[in-house]
């Protein structure tokens, strides 16, 4: 506790202001990426973009953060996209 207290004491408060700053504008951003990111998402079953957008508009920083860690690196195959048109034409998708 007291190496925290003695690196903010060490600080001055235009620092502290800026690294605040900054940190509130990275988050936000990243919460606005995971947004975004969700709501532009192909996937089968549309159930997953609400229950993710829920999560991360209720949770904000934290949503997002999980958003990261449980949503996985996406596979971008160009047949998936047309796949998906051909199934929601033939009334196969949930």
């Amino acid at each position: 506790m007291n190496l925290i207290r003695m690196i903010f004491e060490s600080l001055d408060k235009e620092t502290v202001s800026g690294l605040v700053v900054f940190l509130l504008g990275a988050s936000t951003i990243g919460w606005l990426w995971s947004v975004v990111t969700i709501a532009r998402e192909k996937t089968e079953d549309p159930l997953d973009r609400i229950v993710w957008l829920i999560i991360v508009l209720a949770l904000n920083i934290f949503g997002t953060i999980l958003y990261i860690l449980f949503s996985g690196p996406k596979q971008t195959n160009p047949h998936d996209e047309s796949e998906l048109k051909r199934r929601a034409n033939e009334g196969m998708l949930k």
